[in-house]
């Protein structure tokens, strides 16, 4: 809502129409005097919120623009401003609806200093002015459009005093001699008639490529600067030193230009050393065209790193890029490279700077920079790519409480409890291969209320971005789907939604395929009697039969042969555990094509082989469809069922045809006699129930595919979850190979993906990304951290009095020998004697009993605080208990933990006077430097105790369950 103005009888932004500008009143209080004199309102007392409006003031009062004199041309340049603002010193002086004697009608002139401004600009546009037109008399007098213009005005004075001419009608030769021993033509340059200038080195024509002077040979000149230029940069970068020599062996050769000069080498008994020769080498592979060859380009700079000292080591961007993914792949990899000798690469710590800077963490997107990473990298995308698939799933993680640079992470996002499970979200588009992980939240009991909210959040913030986000795929869970149906007005399960951003659009929802075939799989394993299910003839609809037995027997039948029919059978897949049933692979096993021929080629001597094949037949034929994730794979197999899907219309697809077939053998399932066997207390009905749905939602899918999003086919295997299983397996490798995972390293993992998804030298989905490609707009974990007010309600109530301080009376010796331990980390960095005295006490003036765990264990080296750095840490300590007490779940929210506590205990010490001393002040190091070195150790210290101290209860309580576990 707009702010109001507060003259009577003024009635702007009181209503749609009357919209105007508001300012707040001065902080100046002399100025703010004069805008209470004038405004006619009595015993009027201004807040913090009180306004006026632009109607108020005259015209000259108020800048709408600004302007600027553009250094090069001295022209004004101005620029609208988004938000008005008033000049200095301006009043209200304009009332319309009050007393006419209320307004004046006084106008500004301009000040002398303002007139002289204009003066210094006028005079500064006209010397611009002239300085242009001698700049136009001096091209004059050097360019030239024929060869006879270049003949007058070419001054052969102007050449080196090594180099000579001959100027002919038809063309002008330069060239620089050498005698070894005769006279030799190194260099030359050519002018044509035509104006073409061309280079040579002992004949052969070369290319110098110049990026100071921007000349590139061969070229067509049009000044004779150009011509004086291509001589001396020939001549400052003459690869031909005066000490090099050739054999007579090698003069002998000068028939062949080519090769005298690829033998021309620097000869070691001249007494040139290695630097030297590798500097001739840098000098000829400076006349190469290397810009647009990278082996070249890092060739050039390895030799250029072995000539400098390490101090003045400078990586190219092409390097930095390279060095950072490689160390983000394998760290132990890039370390032993750095160290085998035999290439130079940038330190493991400018790799890592480097990194940082690019804000991939996502940390910094779980609660202020929410999906910040997605609009950065939305501008890299093409239009047509930005229709997007939400996928989610969550990954189980180790409840661990973690501290790290500065920042706790492990707690839930929806509770104070410690996270057991990471919801990871991802956007992938339906029309290129583009996927990225948008956000990450770790949960503990997630409802399916929460998820929602989250499901909506995400929705909306990717649709401000400009992502176009149609459809959601999940797995079969209860929760998922329950959230997915809070979008509906009836509450209930649908295949589309009203769209949350835009209602006018759809928003679809189906569950995973691979997870309903893991489903049919358990299913049927758990299915009673002897595993066996009763389903309808794919055609007729009577009833069948399958036996998982019927496998099994097979498997025995042939399990001792070195050839079988169902040769993919194996113990695995016939009998998996709990954690195996959640292998693809192995329900693959089963639903194959030629365990389906087995048991058809086995006939009557397996009891129910053929209705058992049957079943596979149908399931195997509805995977392949809803599998296809490449355009050709169906061609590759020569499988029609594995093409993708090329039309809406079913009597042009056969693979359409047999979905819609698939449903209403679904339907009869569920119908029939034998529908008891999908009783609403067994997954079988769940999952009957989900294969409908998700069926039904691909066929609808096509429809809008093909109709709204102009797609010339559609791939069903893009609706899988499949990516974010990848992603999670890619997590537990990078961190070692291990399942149960901290959220820690969920969020580290992803950071490095990120890294090797961005930094590359041509990125197939961004194109050529830059080193500093997220320098801009988006907030630092710093700018974060600041913005957070610490003297807001919830932190100024804090307030310690003398019974806090008793509580904490038997552990003052223990903090004692923390603020010792932060004096000794404080001077370790600053190294002044004169702080040192600020700081510490001499060993001989400590009596006090609070000092005796120091002066126990000492042996020389520990050092005993002053008061003023105990009271500094021992309030420290007491707020930080006071904080966790009230207000645990608001500070588990803040990112960087570290700076706000640093920022909370700086105001408290301040505002109370805790670190006065009578010492002398050191001029270089000031007390608030010094405050913030000794809470900064006091802030790591207490936070890395309150982690250990929350791991160590979840760890008993854990343990305890298993003894209990184990003793019933």
């Amino acid at each position: 809502m707009p702010f109001k103005c507060c003259v009577p009888g003024c009635r702007g932004n009181y209503s749609e129409t009357d919209k105007v500008h508001v300012f707040s009143f001065p902080k100046d209080p002399i100025l703010a005097k004069k805008w209470l004199a004038s405004i006619p309102r009595d015993k009027f007392i201004p807040s913090i919120n009180t306004k006026v409006c632009n109607l108020h003031f005259l015209k000259e009062n108020i800048e709408w623009s600004t302007s600027a004199q553009d250094p090069r041309t001295g022209v004004i340049v101005t620029a609208p401003l988004k938000n008005p603002r008033l000049k200095p010193g301006s009043v209200p002086c304009i009332f319309p609806n009050c007393p006419a004697y209320c307004s004046k009608t006084a106008h500004f002139r301009k000040s002398k200093d303002e007139k002289l401004e204009a003066l210094e600009q006028q005079q500064f546009y006209d010397t611009i002015q002239k300085s242009k037109q001698e700049y136009s008399q001096y091209l004059k007098s050097v360019t030239f459009n024929d060869y006879e213009t270049f003949c007058t005005l070419f001054k052969p004075s102007k050449l080196p005093p090594n180099w000579s001419f001959v100027l002919k009608d038809e063309s002008t030769l330069l060239f620089k001699l050498k005698s070894s021993p005769g006279p030799i033509i190194t260099y030359a340059v050519v002018i044509n008639n035509n104006l073409g200038v061309e280079t040579f080195l002992y004949g052969q024509e070369i290319v110098l490529n110049s990026k100071e002077f921007k000349l590139k040979t061969p070229f067509v000149a049009s000044c004779v600067d150009e011509i004086y230029r291509i001589v001396e940069l020939i001549d400052n970068k003459d690869i031909l030193s005066s000490n090099t020599t050739r054999s007579d062996k090698e003069i002998s050769s000068s028939d062949n230009n080519k090769d005298s000069i690829a033998s021309s080498q620097p000869n070691k008994e001249d007494g040139l050393f290695v630097k030297d020769v590798l500097d001739h080498v840098i000098q000829i592979l400076g006349i190469l065209n290397c810009d647009e060859r990278h082996e070249l380009q890092f060739v050039v700079e390895q030799v250029n790193l072995y000539t400098c000292s390490k101090e003045r080591y400078r990586y190219s961007n092409n390097t930095m890029i390279v060095a950072s993914i490689m160390h983000t792949i394998s760290p132990h990899a890039y370390n032993f490279l750095r160290h085998s000798g035999c290439v130079t690469l940038p330190h493991p710590k400018t790799v890592q700077s480097l990194c940082n800077k690019l804000l991939t963490d996502p940390t910094i997107e779980e609660r202020q920079s929410f999906c910040s990473y997605a609009k950065n990298i939305f501008k890299y995308l093409k239009e047509d790519e930005k229709h997007m698939i939400l996928l989610m799933d969550e990954i189980h993680i180790k409840p661990y409480l973690d501290y790290k640079g500065g920042n706790i992470v492990g707690s839930a996002f929806n509770t104070t409890s410690l996270a057991t499970t990471a919801y990871v979200f991802m956007i992938a588009s339906v029309k290129s291969s583009f996927k990225e992980v948008i956000h990450i939240s770790p949960l503990c009991n997630i409802d399916y209320k929460v998820l929602h909210q989250f499901l909506t959040t995400i929705i909306k913030e990717l649709e401000k971005i400009g992502f176009r986000v149609f459809c959601v795929v999940s797995d079969n869970n209860a929760i998922n789907s329950k959230a997915m149906s809070q979008f509906s007005p009836k509450k209930d399960l649908s295949i589309v939604y009203p769209h949350p951003y835009d209602t006018s659009r759809p928003l679809f929802y189906l569950f995973d395929t691979v997870h309903l075939l893991k489903c049919i799989r358990n299913n049927w394993l758990n299915s009673k009697p002897s595993q066996t299910l009763c389903f309808p003839d794919f055609n007729t609809g009577n009833q069948k039969v399958a036996d998982f037995s019927a496998i099994k027997t097979l498997y025995y039948l042939e399990h001792d042969k070195l050839l079988k029919f169902g040769y993919s059978l194996s113990l695995k897949s016939l009998f998996p555990s709990n954690l195996e049933r959640q292998n693809v692979k192995l329900v693959l096993k089963v639903f194959n094509s030629f365990v389906k021929e087995a048991l058809t080629n086995f006939g009557s001597s397996i009891q129910g082989s053929a209705e058992t094949a049957d079943f596979l037949d149908i399931i195997i034929t509805w995977w392949k469809i809803v599998n296809v994730k490449t355009p050709l794979k169906g061609k590759r197999l020569r499988d029609i069922y594995q093409e993708p899907i090329v039309s809406a219309k079913t009597v042009e697809d056969p693979k359409l045809e047999f979905l819609q077939h698939f449903l209403n053998w679904l339907q009869v399932w569920k119908t029939g006699s034998f529908s008891n066997t999908l009783s609403p207390q067994t997954h079988t009905a769940i999952t009957h129930t989900a294969i409908t749905h998700t069926t039904y939602c691909l066929l609808e899918l096509t429809n809008y595919c093909f109709d709204e999003l102009k797609l010339n086919y559609m791939l069903y295997g893009k609706f899988q979850t499949d990516l974010l299983e990848d992603r999670f397996g890619k997590y537990r490798q990078l961190a070692g190979g291990q399942y149960n995972i901290s959220i820690r390293q969920v969020y580290e993992t992803e950071k490095k993906l990120r890294i090797q998804s961005l930094l590359s030298l041509q990125s197939r989905c961004y194109g050529k990304i830059s080193v500093t490609v997220f320098d801009d707009n988006i907030d630092t974990p710093n700018d974060v951290t600041d913005s957070l007010q610490t003297d807001s309600s919830i932190w100024s109530n804090i307030e310690i009095d003398t019974s806090d301080i008793d509580k904490v009376r038997d552990e003052m010796q223990v903090i004692t020998y923390l603020a010792g331990y932060c004096c000794y980390v404080t001077l370790k960095k600053l190294k002044c004697e004169v702080c040192k005295n600020t700081l510490v006490l001499q060993d001989e003036l400590v009596v006090e009993d609070k000092y005796s765990l120091i002066r126990n264990l000492s042996r020389g080296c520990l050092l005993y605080p002053q008061e003023e750095v105990i009271n500094v840490v021992l309030y420290s300590y007491i707020l930080f208990n006071k904080l966790l007490e009230e207000n645990e779940e608001e500070f588990l929210n803040i990112y960087n933990k570290k700076s706000f506590l640093i920022k909370l205990f700086c105001k408290y010490v301040k505002d109370n006077d805790l670190f006065e001393h009578t010492s002398s002040i050191c001029k270089i190091h000031p007390d608030d430097n010094l405050i913030y070195k000794i809470l900064a150790c006091t802030v790591n210290t207490l936070l890395k105790n309150y982690c250990g101290k929350t791991n160590d209860v979840l760890k008993k309580k854990s343990s305890t369950k298993r003894k209990l576990s184990t003793l019933q």
